[in-house]
């Protein structure tokens, strides 16, 4: 995960008070502000649960009113110390930094744990699964909901994960994972009509189809994926395969056409975007598709 904090503003209480909050984004997206006082008091007690001192400086408290200057440079070193325990799991899994965001992105979003909301959670084939959630379901939970009500078998929940997606004409672009301590309808919420949010699954290694593969559902889940990875493109079979990947489609046998789509050398990789280049020769435009995957499968 990638915490970044590009903006921070002041805040006037009608009583007069004022005060600065930070706005912390994840993986690019807004996910809440929160005060300074309560990052320090996170920073207080990560030091006393985990006894590190490799967080880097955390910035000091200050007497007196910070000028912009001091802001600035306050904003930038709170980014840091952020980024720092986002690359440190031992503390970014824990159940302590797990609450500390969960708390403000709910703070933010005015959320209590009481309030019910409606959520829709789609299948890569479009089919729609409607949730009824509370405030105090995050992603872990609202996995297992989606997951348990189409009927995968839960010893494979963990090979699903939930994916922001962005439709843009007859295709849909992955935007990100959702994490744990998000809650996928705020993280929905503040975006526009043409996002949704997708069970897919949620690992690189291609050897764990062959675990998923033992489960009607999960192997249905296998064979929806490369329907879609095939009709956006991700996937470019020859002629004659394609041939007979609709003759297996046609003839319901989800196993064998899993397995030919298996075959190809872009499968398990996923679609980042599509662009043209015009070198070496700049009279010619070629297509290029940027993919991202594991190495050495």
């Amino acid at each position: 995960m990638f915490f970044s904090i590009p903006f921070c503003r002041d805040i006037t209480e009608e009583d007069g008070s004022n005060y600065t909050v930070y706005e912390i984004h994840l993986n690019g997206a807004v996910h809440s502000t929160v005060r300074y006082s309560q990052l320090h008091k996170l920073n207080e007690t990560i030091q006393k649960r985990f006894n590190t001192t490799n967080l880097g400086l955390f910035p000091p408290k200050k007497l007196f009113s910070l000028s912009q200057h001091e802001k600035d440079e306050r904003k930038a070193l709170l980014e840091i110390y952020l980024q720092t325990i986002g690359q440190q799991p031992e503390i970014a899994k824990s159940n302590l930094f797990i609450d500390f965001l969960v708390h403000s992105q709910k703070e933010f979003n005015k959320l209590s744990d009481s309030d019910t909301v409606k959520l829709t959670v789609y299948q890569v084939d479009g089919k729609t699964i409607s949730i009824d959630i509370t405030g105090s379901d995050y992603t872990p939970e609202i996995l297992q909901y989606a997951a348990a009500s189409i009927g995968i078998d839960s010893k494979h929940h963990p090979f699903f994960a939930l994916f922001l997606v962005k439709q843009e004409g007859h295709e849909k672009h992955i935007i990100r994972k959702l994490q744990d301590m998000e809650c996928p309808y705020l993280a929905l919420k503040s975006l526009d009509d043409t996002h949704s949010i997708e069970i897919r699954k949620s690992y690189w290694d291609p050897k764990f189809d062959t675990i998923l593969m033992q489960h009607h559902v999960s192997l249905h889940m296998l064979f929806i994926e490369c329907i879609r990875n095939l009709e956006d493109r991700w996937i470019k079979p020859k002629s004659e395969t394609m041939k007979g990947l609709k003759q297996l489609k046609t003839a319901g046998l989800k196993e064998q056409f899993v397995k030919v789509v298996r075959s190809e050398s872009l499968y398990g990789y996923m679609k980042l975007c599509t662009g043209t280049v015009n070198y070496p020769n700049p009279d010619v435009e070629d297509e290029v598709m940027v993919y991202a995957g594991a190495e050495n499968y």
